[in-house]
């Protein structure tokens, strides 16, 4: 094969793959941004620290990737490909978690409804409005505040609400979770390809 037309495809290849991760890394300030934007509102804490966290991460490990494929920086390209493997394994392991403990999740997810209810109640309040529910499992159940079935004008707690939306978008979510994990295996063996 002509070596011209090599490079010229390494390089169509590169560009491109530095151009998708320049996308991210906007897209992870945009999140930032909102995040530090909303970080003295009335919206929760926990939302605008998840904003912070979850974008600074899109924002840092894209940035490595665009100019690593970029420049075709060594160094840059293991730090990415090391951060996309330590996510990958991340990511398999908490649906390896999720789906052994399925028989628990009522329990975790009334934990974590108390945690929130004793540490950051602005966050079940934002949850019950934006899902049009009240209380955990029924409106007499935790609800925050305790009148808000009659201000939503709901009769159903947030758990059979989202027992209802997951099963109805089960089908989304799973083939959402496996595109972006083969997403993410086919950018870590090209990666790996690469530098081999």
């Amino acid at each position: 094969m002509d070596t011209r037309l090599m490079n010229s495809r390494s390089r169509g290849l590169r560009e491109s793959t530095a151009y998708f991760h320049l996308a991210f890394m906007f897209a992870g300030l945009s999140v930032m941004a909102m995040g530090a934007y909303t970080i003295n509102s009335s919206t929760s804490i926990t939302v605008s620290l998840s904003l912070l966290l979850i974008g600074g991460i899109i924002t840092v490990i894209s940035f490595i990737g665009c100019f690593g494929a970029h420049l075709e920086h060594t160094g840059f390209l293991r730090t990415y490909s090391s951060a996309t493997t330590i996510f990958l394994i991340i990511q398999i392991a908490l649906v390896g978690i999720i789906y052994c403990h399925r028989s628990q999740i009522d329990y975790y997810a009334s934990s974590l409804w108390d945690f929130f209810n004793d540490n950051d109640i602005r966050f079940l309040v934002d949850f019950e409005q934006a899902f049009h529910c009240c209380g955990y499992g029924s409106i007499n159940d935790r609800a925050v505040p305790s009148t808000c079935a009659l201000s939503l004008d709901v009769d159903s707690g947030c758990k059979d609400t989202l027992v209802l939306l997951v099963g109805t978008w089960s089908e989304w979510l799973i083939g959402g979770l496996v595109v972006l994990l083969a997403l993410q295996v086919n950018i870590f063996i090209y990666i790996i390809k690469k530098r081999l």
